[in-house]
């Protein structure tokens, strides 16, 4: 088959002009896509967090409505940190604090992602890896309250 072309003699001088476009464009692809896929998964992580923390903020104030001088209703305990760990996909979480105010009879805890071999609270991402993000820190914190109520609405 033969080309047609619209003037003899005249080259076609945007040949190539397409790979330019798309070498310039796939920055904004992978920022979408990281967008997309990293953001996502930060948010899953923040998830498991938040699951973890709660249960072991309300785990530390249901022993310590028990017994103030249980071991699991001090600031070292084992039962927030095995809880939090056991809410992670991976198994594996950092309860970075916890802060028992027994006078005020609050608990809270904050819980950190952890990889791995890698450093507490940060978690790796994919696509963000090309724009020059590689780490993202990932925290989330739960507070729990016991003891009888001060004021509220009865229910008679």
């Amino acid at each position: 088959m033969r080309r047609l072309k619209m003037f003899a003699g005249v080259e076609n001088r945007e040949r190539g002009a397409v790979s330019v476009l798309v070498a310039i464009l796939m920055v904004a692809l992978l920022g979408f896509a990281a967008l997309a896929v990293d953001v996502g998964m930060l948010y899953a992580e923040r998830t498991q967090l938040r699951n973890g923390s709660d249960a072991a903020a309300i785990a530390v104030a249901q022993k310590c409505a028990k017994d103030v001088n249980d071991p699991d209703c001090s600031a070292s305990s084992t039962l927030a940190r095995g809880l939090a760990s056991s809410n992670a996909g991976d198994g594996i979480s950092n309860v970075s604090s916890l802060a028992l105010d027994k006078p005020a009879r609050t608990v809270t805890v904050t819980a950190g992602a952890q990889e791995a071999g890698k450093e507490p609270n940060q978690v790796s991402l994919f696509f963000a890896r090309a724009l020059g993000v590689n780490t993202a820190e990932v925290t989330a914190a739960s507070s729990a309250t016991w003891g009888s109520p001060k004021s509220g609405p009865t229910t008679f």
